[in-house]
């Protein structure tokens, strides 16, 4: 028997959260969110070549529709690194 059984998480505030994202649905193992201390990228679900978003991580909230992306090359983009 678990002493953790009854534990319950609770969501946060929607001002705290991040809203509107479209994080790319591909099956690939690697990370799809990858974070520092200032900025987080995510791999962006978008067609016609690979583009990843960088974050401010102070800003949160909903992210408007438009949000501008950063496309590499054609492919997908696989995985993705932030420095400390």
């Amino acid at each position: 028997s678990s002493k953790y059984r009854h534990v319950f998480g609770k969501a946060d505030r929607k001002e705290s959260c991040y809203d509107n994202l479209k994080p790319s649905k591909g099956a690939w193992d690697s990370n799809k969110v990858k974070g520092n201390n200032k900025f987080i990228a995510v791999i962006w679900e978008s067609r016609g070549g690979g583009s990843f978003a960088v974050l401010n991580n102070d800003k949160t909230g909903k992210y408007t529709s438009d949000l501008p992306l950063v496309s590499g090359h054609k492919g997908a983009v696989l995985d993705i690194d932030c420095s400390p």
